[in-house]
């Protein structure tokens, strides 16, 4: 049992050691691709909402989904 313990506690003891530089990048990431999926969601109510074509039963589907998505980000 005590092997267990030192192991976890060495595991823990590296994720501590996380470098300013290296949060920045994983913020600017995430901030990067939100925006992109927002993009891409807001995109979709677009052209779906403009092509009478386009608004089938999926496609509600499919916005609904992208709304979901929309606001599980926030």
């Amino acid at each position: 049992m005590s092997n267990f313990t030192n192991v976890t506690m060495a595991y823990t003891d590296a994720n501590v050691d996380v470098s300013l530089t290296s949060k920045v990048i994983e913020v600017l990431v995430l901030v990067i691709l939100c925006a992109v999926a927002s993009v891409g969601n807001v995109s979709l109510w677009i052209i779906v909402l403009q092509n009478k074509g386009l608004r089938t039963m999926t496609s509600m589907f499919i916005l609904g989904l992208s709304l979901a998505g929309q606001w599980h980000k926030r």
